[in-house]
């Protein structure tokens, strides 16, 4: 039955996607995962053109490898998270932005008592009042795929849904929720959406993003060895209902395309909207999507150097609850970022202006030995011809010093 209403109600018309991205921090709900769409699962409905209606695929901003990307199926979700929590929340409609959500408050609350938000408990994160990171992968995977191939996705096993059919299951009560709430009028005629987009336009091109993105892989080196000959697509997931202090990410496989895709705010920590935050978020999460198995690969050195250390030594609160092997690819992440945005900008005291000097306030130390130690690695690229190749480096130096 389940089936049969995701063919009839929800691939009907769900295509809910859109563009835009650019920013750089990180909940403590981040972590790496790949996950690959089940095209092949022959009880999945096929999707063809004619069938989407409305067409709700967004493109804010694109660039030839990066895209911005918004979705209204997913905004509803934040909404509805936000009415769980009475719009309370650090992580959601954080009241220190400078957007106005007063207009999505007084849409939606008066659908507060809806079955929907009223049973949501199950898939939020209700100890940090946020969204659920697995609901939201799946809803991200789920949309990227069916934007792309005309496909659902299957075989889906988490700790939130226990099967394809909870799944669908779920879909199907936050669309209807979308529907008799007249989401899609809102989103129509919001002003912070608006406003979005308009910003986009305008300022997106102020950011070399193909430069940027065109240095990352030629720094990193490991594209090729990490994913072939794949297509890589990186994907910005934007909802201004999120919080700029978290962000996380995910690789979506599918076909021969991967979708490197970051889930984050388009706004800067200052609570406007940032395109050169949105972006340097975005292009920390790819990062992590180099660097992160590079470092865990060397759990057993991590271990033995980090022995008696405490985290806060070397991280920020944020991350402490982490495995050692994540705190260290913490660090490198931000120290290669710092390097390649030196590298395209020809300036080495702007990036690390950019990048590392707010660190210092998220509790980051250590990291500027790191950062320059990298000159090594840059100069010596037939000795090292990858960021893997030069990690025990990185990992003893950052561990083997006091802050």
């Amino acid at each position: 039955m389940i089936k049969k209403q995701i063919g009839t109600i929800i691939l009907s018309f769900l295509l809910i996607l859109a563009v835009a991205g650019c920013s750089s921090d990180e909940n403590n709900k981040t972590e790496s995962n790949t996950s690959t769409a089940q095209t092949s699962d022959p009880s999945i409905p096929k999707l063809s053109t004619n069938e989407v209606h409305p067409p709700h695929l967004i493109r804010l901003y694109d660039t030839s490898q990066f895209s911005i990307i918004w979705n209204e199926l997913i905004d509803t979700y934040y909404i509805a998270c936000g009415m769980f929590f009475g719009f309370e929340s650090d992580f959601l409609f954080n009241s220190d932005m400078r957007v106005d959500y007063q207009q999505t408050i007084e849409h939606f609350t008066p659908y507060r008592n809806h079955s929907f938000v009223q049973g949501l408990g199950r898939y939020l994160d209700i100890q940090n009042k946020y969204a659920d990171m697995e609901v939201l992968y799946y809803l991200s995977q789920y949309i990227i795929s069916v934007s792309n191939t005309g496909l659902g996705i299957g075989n889906i096993q988490s700790n939130i849904f226990q099967s394809d059919d909870e799944f669908y299951s779920f879909i199907v009560a936050l669309y209807e929720f979308y529907q008799e709430t007249d989401a899609n009028v809102f989103f129509g005629s919001s002003n912070i959406h608006n406003d979005k987009r308009q910003y986009l336009l305008e300022y997106a091109k102020d950011v070399p993003i193909d430069d940027l993105i065109n240095e990352m892989e030629n720094y990193v080196g490991n594209k090729s060895v990490m994913y072939g000959s794949n297509n890589i697509y990186y994907y910005s997931m934007v909802s201004v209902y999120k919080s700029p202090n978290n962000a996380s990410f995910r690789i979506f496989g599918m076909n021969n395309d991967i979708f490197m895709t970051s889930i984050q705010s388009p706004l800067g920590f200052d609570g406007d909207f940032s395109i050169a935050q949105l972006f340097e978020t975005a292009q920390h999460e790819a990062l992590h999507m180099y660097i992160n198995s590079g470092i865990e690969v060397h759990s057993q050195l991590i271990q033995d150097l980090s022995k008696d250390k405490n985290p806060l030594d070397f991280t920020s609160g944020f991350y402490v609850y982490m495995p050692w092997h994540r705190i260290v690819d913490e660090a490198v992440v931000r120290v290669v970022q710092a390097r390649i945005y030196g590298i395209v900008y020809d300036d080495l005291t702007f990036a690390y202006q950019q990048i590392l000097s707010k660190e210092d306030q998220f509790g980051f130390q250590n990291i500027d030995g790191i950062c320059h130690i990298l000159e090594e690695y840059e100069l010596n690229r037939a000795k090292y011809p990858t960021i893997d190749d030069y990690s025990t480096v990185l990992i003893e130096r950052y561990l083997s010093n006091s802050p």
